[in-house]
């Protein structure tokens, strides 16, 4: 058999090269692992994260057509360009890959020939990693620009000047119900602040060295920060105070009652204890309006009834959801199903919002919002701490904390990751954070 009996042709970004027949080929893939590894304890946990994509070795052949320094060239600048490329193998068959090494012989001795082993990942798709310019801040300016979309929206369809005494009064009812929606969420930051008060009251009546622990873990601040709190929590009661009181006069001016429902907004964050509070308070609005009664826009009256209604519904759903992806950025996740949670509210929120008759513009900028923050919380999702499943004999807690961590405080973190209620021995199904 010839030589050229054996040579097949294949290629990588349309750039030919030649596989010989007998020369073989190096595949490997399987199942993406972590294993952890437990000081003082002969316990090993091999944690699965999916299916592993293949990777292959090949060895080309650089053609020598009168053209060698050129042909090979060429195959050289096709592997160093970055990204997914297409590959053509004449067993392997099309894929696309990624090129990550390669190595060029040649030989001095036979001018014109040289052989490349190149390997190349498959790659089911482009992604789009974490960028510089993906920061908290970022998210924080796409908020804004949504919001001030939804105000227009609201602006450009809201109107009671000439409507009748029926859509008038709807539209003040809507409106109250805005300020009381408001007054519970602002009663509910104070209860939380009064037992965060009362929870440190009670630690520094026990144990006076515990203080600074304890107020970190319950989330508590300093003093003129608390009386910076109450102060904004008072501006806040006034201002909801202040729309029940004025609500003829704001809906008769919709530019102070857009402006007003940002002001609550605003003022709702500053006081919340945390971010996983501010979220929840935030996520109280998702359903806002989602139980009016609906009625047929049979009159021009109606209509604008309707748009009323409907625009005030649509600017705090979106209002909230934007301010909650803001929030969801800031927020230090203790484990991947507290960020999988978020995740998932956030998405099945945005997914209700953007099913909406909204203007082109929210929605585009919406999803702006959206997709960033995405990109942002998958990159907190590599290195957010997972929780693992293991099964245990009766132990006590400290000794089984040492035993995966070699620290026996983090026995809390097991009884709090768990609800155990009795935690001087735990066995069973338990579940633990990775390192």
């Amino acid at each position: 058999m010839r030589i050229f009996d054996q040579l097949y042709e294949a290629s990588f970004r349309g750039v030919p090269f030649l596989i010989d027949s007998t020369a073989s080929v190096s595949t490997s893939g399987g199942r993406k692992t972590v294993t952890h590894e437990y000081p003082n304890s002969p316990n090993r946990l091999t944690e699965d994260l999916g299916f592993l994509p293949k990777t292959f070795t090949v060895t080309g052949i650089v053609p020598d057509n009168g053209n060698y320094i050129e042909n090979r060239d060429n195959i050289l600048n096709a592997l160093d360009q970055k990204g997914i490329g297409q590959f053509v193998h004449p067993f392997l068959g099309t894929r696309d890959v990624v090129s990550t090494t390669y190595t060029l012989n040649e030989t001095p001795s036979r001018l014109g020939f040289a052989t490349i082993s190149m390997t190349f990942e498959t790659q089911q798709g482009q992604l789009n990693p974490l960028g510089d310019e993906v920061t908290q801040s970022g998210v924080a300016e796409d908020q804004k620009d949504t919001n001030n979309s939804v105000k227009c929206d609201l602006l450009s369809k809201f109107d009671v000047a000439a409507s009748s005494i029926e859509t008038y009064n709807a539209t003040k009812d809507k409106v109250l119900a805005i300020s009381k929606q408001f007054d519970v969420a602002q009663k509910k930051v104070v209860n939380r602040v009064n037992q965060i008060q009362g929870q440190v009251l009670t630690t520094t009546q026990n144990i006076a060295n515990e203080i600074n622990a304890c107020l970190e873990a319950l989330g508590a601040i300093p003093q003129q920060i608390t009386d910076s709190r109450d102060q904004v929590l008072s501006a806040l009661a006034g201002n909801i105070q202040n729309f029940t009181d004025n609500v003829n006069t704001i809906i008769q001016a919709p530019e102070n009652l857009v402006n007003g429902i940002q002001t609550l907004f605003d003022e709702l964050q500053v006081v919340a204890v945390n971010t996983v509070d501010q979220f929840r308070i935030l996520a109280d609005f998702f359903d806002f309006g989602d139980d009016d009664v609906e009625f047929s826009e049979t009159t021009t009256d109606l209509k604008q009834r309707a748009d009323n209604l409907d625009s005030l519904n649509d600017n705090i759903q979106i209002n909230s959801l934007a301010a909650a992806f803001t929030t969801a950025v800031q927020i230090n996740f203790k484990n991947e199903n507290e960020l999988n949670e978020v995740q998932d509210i956030l998405e099945t929120q945005f997914q209700k919002i953007i099913d909406k008759p909204i203007s082109v513009n929210t929605r585009v900028l919406l999803t702006e919002l959206r997709n960033t923050a995405i990109l942002f919380l998958n990159e907190q999702a590599l290195t957010v701490a997972k929780i693992i499943d293991i099964n245990t004999s009766l132990i006590p807690s400290n000794v089984l904390a040492y035993r995966f961590y070699g620290d026996t405080t983090r026995a809390e973190e097991i009884i709090d990751l768990n609800n155990i209620f009795s935690p001087a021995f735990i066995q069973g199904d338990i579940q633990i954070l990775s390192e």
